[in-house]
């Protein structure tokens, strides 16, 4: 879905900790972004398919860019952003707007996301649109756990391994399998 406001995208790769990620924005307001990749060639790739007509700006997103690579570094996560809904459905805007409430160091479940996003029993509605997150980890998908605690799945770069590591920066404890305790729990 590439409109001609697409054109004027201005995207930057970023190098973390953790590998390369890309921000595309017009402005202040976020159209896109996503997880790390392993490499600068698969964010490059990424960063295409998503936004065909970009420019690569090295001034632009600063603040975006320096949130991106503060997570990535364990320094916590915490920019304000406003994303670009027009490139989602209303279901996936009032999921990704609910799921923007959950707190640093929170987690969810599917179900409970459903439930504050107004369309209750829609757990598997949820877990479509985190797999189609295309503001991750701004609208933090990684923070949404199937019910029992247990990872669920991870449609982003690198997988669960990404999700491991991103709830693990957050300070939550994991088994193989799941949350064993939150970071919310300890405090």
């Amino acid at each position: 879905m590439i409109s001609r406001s697409d054109a004027a995208v201005d995207a930057r790769l970023v190098r973390t900790r953790a590998g390369w990620c890309w921000i595309a924005g017009e402005g202040t307001l976020l159209k896109g972004s996503a997880l790390p990749y392993a490499t600068k060639k698969g964010a490059m790739e990424s960063l295409r398919n998503a936004f065909p007509f970009h420019s690569l700006d090295s001034s632009c997103l600063r603040e975006l860019q320096e949130a991106l690579v503060a997570l990535f570094a364990g320094e916590g996560f915490r920019p304000r952003v406003k994303c670009d809904w027009s490139r989602v459905t209303s279901f996936q805007a009032a999921v990704y707007k609910a799921l923007r409430r959950v707190r640093f160091g929170q987690i969810i479940t599917y179900g409970e996301l459903a439930l504050r996003a107004g369309h209750a029993g829609a757990a598997r509605g949820v877990g479509s649109a985190m797999a189609r997150n295309p503001f991750a980890p701004f609208v933090p998908c990684h923070r949404v756990v199937a019910s029992g605690m247990t990872l669920g799945g991870f449609s982003a770069a690198g997988g669960l391994i990404t999700k491991r590591l991103l709830l693990n920066l957050e300070g939550h404890k994991l088994s193989e399998t799941r949350v064993v305790t939150s970071a919310a729990q300890r405090r």
